[in-house]
């Protein structure tokens, strides 16, 4: 278990899991009140997300862990890359914009049409790749990545 930080107000400590999986997350847990939720980051989005693996953390607490996650994303994203050496976004799609790398949410993502005269012509939405292999760079806080199709290395800042 590598530990992130301990968050007294919430009685918790905030881990990654030697033995988790994708993706990105880490665990916050007050194991005197019964509780356990995990915390969902990226290495292409300033979003973070919860669940409640157990028990029933108030809503306080779940708001001092997310904000002492968000304030140690660079550990989370270093502590990660370093055990799983991975950064979850194999087939995912991203843009770069002004050097930073963002995941293209699901409903921006190109469709072909389905019949008529564009049913076999490419969509065409510029910038949007998608990541064959990535890897973090932990003192640039970056990702290094290539893209599917074109064998071309990119890079991009996280957010």
């Amino acid at each position: 278990m590598g530990q992130i930080a301990t968050v007294p107000s919430a009685g918790a400590v905030l881990f990654i899991r030697t033995s988790d999986h994708c993706p990105p997350h880490l665990h916050a847990a007050n194991t005197q009140r019964g509780w356990e939720i995990r915390i969902f980051f990226s290495y292409a989005s300033i979003e973070i997300g919860f669940n409640i693996k157990w028990g029933k953390p108030s809503k306080a607490e779940i708001a001092e862990c997310m904000e002492e996650a968000w304030a140690r994303i660079d550990d989370c994203r270093a502590q990660w890359w370093d055990t799983f050496k991975t950064v979850c976004l194999d087939n995912k799609q991203v843009e770069i914009k002004s050097g930073v790398l963002e995941e293209v949410p699901l409903q921006k993502r190109p469709r072909r049409a389905k019949s008529g005269k564009n049913a076999n012509k490419p969509p065409v939405v510029p910038a949007v790749l998608t990541v064959a292999s990535a890897a973090y760079r932990p003192a640039m806080k970056s990702i290094d990545f290539t893209a599917v199709g074109t064998g071309a290395k990119y890079t991009g800042q996280c957010p």
